[in-house]
């Protein structure tokens, strides 16, 4: 199962090396779901699963949004800083326990109630500080987070009892240097600075006796506002019912996480009896059809498939480098040429792109 990606580069290999990364996370989940089912009550491993479940989902929208995904709709979660304490300390628990590390938590209940903007940014942030601290943290000490308001924003505090920052590389701490933290790529640090950033807000290295100490500071929400969570666009496709034809699986899975990301509800078949029987189950607003499965038959298939289901818009895929053939593309909407951008297929499901 293993495979080898490069360290860094090509952005297309990057975007290869996440939609491989969302798929083996749907998978987990798949798994994790399949094993709360199993569970019983409210057991201790029954909550563990809920909480992996949560951040494998997490793992995978930050996957597809890299990719191109979009999410469209708000927050739909906890987003005061009492639940974000809450959920990067579980988060960082693990770590925690098998190092003998304690975790402490310090926040005024005014503090504990306030409501801040792109509140999973804030937890991707704070978690990755947490997980820093518990690593460099000797056994038998503490690691503490705190809280308070300043103005506009949370100022998140994390602190621990390591060895703290060697003085020759807090210069370039946040510059991706590498990391001394045993399995570190030395970009956490960089990223989580990066996310406070984007969002207005700002993240530091903040003087201490002993230990290292950093202060995240996040903006608060606007009152009466809703959060968005946006992608690389902002086309939606909630609501719609997709079917995807195409014998090659990596192209099903990112076609089905591709329009996934955006809303729709995707079904996807390997074979054109596959094609046929989820036709018959209900209708579709749209179907993509890799052609080369067709061979000869495609320009019959797709033509008596318009003619049964005129309202659906159908979306050709070929590899091929020519336009295909006359009588096919008269009973399609679009024609898409591999390899194609996610963005493409989902212009032309919606309609903006043939």
């Amino acid at each position: 199962m293993s495979q080898e990606y490069p360290a860094a580069g090509d952005p297309q290999e990057l975007r290869g090396a996440l939609h491989d990364v969302a798929n083996a996370l749907t998978v987990v989940l798949g798994w994790l779901e399949h094993a709360e089912s199993e569970g019983a009550g409210e057991s201790p491993a029954a909550e563990a699963l809920v909480k992996a479940r949560r951040w494998a989902r997490h793992g995978k929208e930050i996957a597809l949004r890299a990719i191109g995904g979009a999410r469209t709709t708000g927050h739909a979660g906890p987003d005061d800083v009492g639940s974000l304490l809450r959920d990067a300390l579980a988060a960082a628990a693990p770590q925690a326990v098998q190092r003998e590390v304690r975790l402490i938590t310090e926040a005024s209940a005014d503090a504990a109630s306030l409501r801040l903007q792109a509140w999973p940014a804030a937890l991707q942030a704070l978690t990755n500080l947490l997980l820093n601290a518990v690593a460099f943290a000797p056994p038998f000490t503490s690691v503490c987070v705190s809280a308070r308001a300043s103005g506009r924003s949370a100022v998140l505090i994390v602190s621990d009892e390591g060895p703290g920052i060697d003085p020759s590389k807090r210069g370039m701490l946040f510059d991706g240097c590498p990391s001394s933290r045993p399995g570190g790529n030395g970009i956490g640090l960089r990223h989580s600075r990066g996310l406070a950033t984007r969002h207005g807000g700002s993240l530091e290295l903040a003087e201490s006796e002993a230990g290292a100490r950093f202060e995240l500071r996040w903006p608060l929400a606007q009152e009466g506002g809703a959060e968005a969570v946006l992608g690389q666009d902002s086309v939606s496709l909630r609501g719609r019912k997709v079917l995807v034809f195409d014998d090659d699986d990596a192209v099903l899975n990112l076609l089905q996480m591709g329009l996934e990301a955006r809303g729709a509800h995707v079904v996807t078949t390997r074979h054109t009896e596959g094609v046929r029987d989820a036709l018959s189950e209900g209708a579709y607003d749209a179907a993509l059809i890799d052609l080369s499965p067709l061979g000869d038959g495609a320009e019959r298939v797709l033509c008596a498939m318009k003619r049964e289901y005129p309202g659906m818009r159908v979306v050709l895929i070929s590899g091929a480098a020519v336009l295909p053939p006359g009588g096919a593309m008269a009973c399609a909407n679009a024609w898409i040429r591999k390899p194609f951008e996610v963005q493409e297929v989902v212009d032309a499901v919606a309609g903006d792109g043939g």
